[in-house]
């Protein structure tokens, strides 16, 4: 696939999308139609960034956007994404986590590896107890948040 079918923006009651492994390369604004979905799945499809239409699913506890070339995420919105549970997001080429992470006090299990992050935005600590899995191998961290 090089896009997602329009029929897929019509399915209301869509609780999983895996679009894995496609040059999808950007994903359109219809995303936010699909206000049910709870998984999506959006590795290796050659993305340049997260796109912020993410940000409208409410519902979503589980996203993984591995491999793909994501890079600077701080101008993500994490803070509508409350329900979050799992955060996967290795191999990405990511410089930067935005501070509104923090905002996601469900997430269990996040992983951040093989990236090039420097430090993690001291937010990170605000998710609390949740937090059972924090992945964070093949980074050049060179600085921890003291509210971890």
């Amino acid at each position: 696939l090089s896009s997602i079918p329009t029929q897929v923006w019509s399915l209301d009651s869509l609780r999983e999308l895996d679009i894995s492994s496609n040059p999808i390369q950007s994903l359109p604004d219809e995303l936010g139609q699909l206000t049910n979905l709870r998984r999506l799945v959006i590795s290796d499809c050659g993305l340049n960034q997260l796109p912020s239409v993410i940000s409208s699913l409410h519902q979503l506890t589980h996203i993984d956007a591995h491999n793909n070339n994501l890079g600077d995420l701080s101008n993500f919105d994490f803070s509508h994404l409350s329900e979050l549970t799992d955060v996967i997001l290795y191999d990405c080429h990511l410089t930067r986590i935005p501070p509104s992470i923090g905002e996601c006090k469900k997430i269990k299990i996040m992983d951040l590896s093989r990236n090039n992050l420097k430090r993690l935005p001291r937010q990170i600590g605000w998710i609390g107890q949740s937090l059972r899995k924090l992945i964070l191998n093949d980074n050049g961290i060179d600085e921890f948040p003291g509210e971890i």
